[in-house]
């Protein structure tokens, strides 16, 4: 478990940039920005926020088949979904590569994995990163302003907003609606409960 994290996110704020479309990046910077604000309001180390936050997209852009060759690589066991949609994995390729790379765990590779759908027993760093990436600031829907307005006061009520508004958007648009979300709404509100690494 690596402690300092400046470094490592500096490294992985270029290759996201390498990456990454120019909106995907100026996206990623947004995302950075305000998780590390949060972070500050709320008492939480800033490093591994930050780190979190500039690698959570950075393979958002890759082709579907290289998603699914690098999940393959990393042993990803995708599940049906993922198949049929392989960006769902870019979060999980992500925290991978940090795993590997850089020797990333715990809460920083948790919130990068899980991004995209949340999990049971999310730490706050996931909590701060999922809230960030719905609500940066060049998201112009009356959500996205309504969960930073709320993000600075009360994160946990924040974090349940997230979660259903995941599941609201999947079920208006007809899209895929991931195990994970309706697992992590359960337990927000008093269901069984399983923890995931």
């Amino acid at each position: 478990m690596i402690t300092e994290y400046d470094t490592v996110t500096r490294e992985v704020r270029a290759k996201a940039k390498s990456m990454c479309s120019p909106e995907r990046f100026e996206h990623i910077l947004r995302v950075e920005r305000l998780a590390k604000r949060l972070s500050s309001i709320h008492g939480i180390d800033s490093s591994g926020v930050g780190l979190a936050a500039v690698s959570h997209d950075m393979f958002r852009d890759q082709a579907e088949d290289e998603l699914m060759r690098l999940a393959i690589s990393f042993g990803i066991d995708m599940t049906e979904m993922e198949r049929v949609a392989p960006v769902l994995l870019h979060g999980k390729v992500a925290a991978l590569y940090l795993k590997e790379e850089y020797g990333v765990d715990g809460d920083v590779f948790q919130a990068v994995y899980w991004h995209v759908s949340g999990i049971p027993g999310m730490s706050t760093t996931g909590k701060i990163l999922m809230i960030s990436d719905i609500a940066e600031e060049g998201r112009d829907f009356s959500e996205a302003l309504h969960i930073r307005e709320t993000a600075e006061v009360d994160l946990e009520k924040t974090f349940v907003d997230v979660i259903r508004l995941k599941i609201t958007w999947a079920v208006e648009s007809d899209s895929l609606l991931l195990p994970e979300t309706v697992w992590t709404w359960n337990e927000l509100h008093g269901g069984a409960s399983h923890v995931f690494n």
